[in-house]
């Protein structure tokens, strides 16, 4: 939970408890209801969005992605802190020449491998994808650009 609970408000939640069931009838009438299941998008006024966000049943949409990413983040820092300096500053070299994304938002496109069969283009597009220079890519053979990057 890291939301407070009084910033919380009535709407759409994810559900991540097994199973919910939403009554649906009115008080003193036959008790009916509506069953969702763990990730299911649950629609709740402000009390039982506080009831069921408290117990952990229901998170807003999006945060648990949010709290994967943290955690994520977490054991990679970890994982670095644990490497001798030199392999650290070599992975940290790797990973500043690999031309992160602008934006979580907006990642580059993910080239897929082609085909043998595809068009040169195709394996151009791929072989920059994997780091390689346009200009050196674009002269080089389509059966050299397989025999470097479709490995």
């Amino acid at each position: 939970m890291s939301t407070p609970i009084e910033d919380l408000e009535a709407g759409d939640y994810e559900l991540v408890s097994e199973i919910f069931d939403q009554p649906t009838n009115d008080e003193g009438k036959t008790f009916t209801f509506k069953r969702y299941r763990k990730g299911d998008t649950v629609t709740l006024d402000l009390a039982e969005a506080q009831r069921l966000y408290k117990a952990g049943a229901v998170v807003l949409p999006g945060e648990r992605e949010v709290a994967a990413a943290a955690f994520a983040r977490a054991q990679y820092e970890a994982a670095l802190a644990a490497l001798p300096e030199d392999i650290r500053a070599q992975v940290l070299a790797d990973v500043a020449g690999a031309a992160p994304a602008t934006s979580v938002s907006d990642p580059e496109p993910v080239v897929e491998k082609p085909k043998r069969v595809s068009p040169k283009e195709d394996w151009v597009a791929y072989a920059v994808s994997r780091g390689a220079d346009e200009a050196e890519a674009e002269a080089s053979t389509k059966e050299d650009l397989i025999a470097r990057f479709g490995g």
